[in-house]
């Protein structure tokens, strides 16, 4: 939501608007094995990885197979073998493989990824913001959004604003939306 080119743009946006700096990081190739620094991270708070390939996490039964989908998750512990994580799809204490985790989190089917093994830690709160600021903020980041969707995504006929709601509603009527689509929180 807070990003049109990639969805960690939009998370770093959003901690951001949240105001929390946090530290991101990311490989600019595969050839370095991240766990040892994941592992590191963990010493400190939970970690934030993606994207991971949604198609190679073995603990979803709702998603074996699927290509080019990104997820994103929270590292929060680990052991010799494995990473304890928090998928908010449902899964909230996993503990998965290291051998797993390295392959999903490698994302060979991401198209649109900014590097390897990307991951944000340590999140800081920079300023205490009211609700009201928090509102102010997430609107001028839509703003920024909408504005990319304009001159972006527009011309090349993706339909935007009322527009698309329309034709999603039109889809779910006329029975054209998976049950998963149909199910979806937007």
């Amino acid at each position: 939501l807070f990003s049109l080119s990639t969805p960690d743009v939009g998370i770093t946006r959003a901690f951001e608007a949240l105001g929390y700096a946090v530290q991101e990081t990311a490989q600019s190739t595969r050839d370095r094995d991240p766990i040892p620094g994941l592992v590191a991270a963990l010493s400190d708070g939970p970690v934030m990885l993606g994207p991971l390939s949604l198609g190679l996490l073995p603990y979803n039964p709702y998603t074996r197979g699927e290509q080019g989908a990104d997820h994103y998750v929270l590292a929060y512990a680990a052991d010799v073998d494995h990473i304890v994580l928090h998928d908010p799809w449902g899964f909230p204490c996993i503990r998965m493989s290291v051998a797993d985790l390295r392959r999903a989190w490698e994302a060979p089917d991401i198209e649109y990824k900014r590097g390897y093994y990307r991951s944000w830690t340590q999140p800081k709160p920079m300023e205490h913001l009211s609700p009201r600021d928090l509102v102010d903020r997430a609107i001028g980041v839509f703003r920024v959004v909408y504005g990319d969707a304009e001159t972006v995504v527009q011309p090349a006929g993706v339909a935007i604003g009322a527009e698309a709601l329309h034709r999603v509603a039109q889809r779910y009527r006329d029975g054209q939306m998976s049950a998963a689509g149909r199910e979806f929180p937007i």
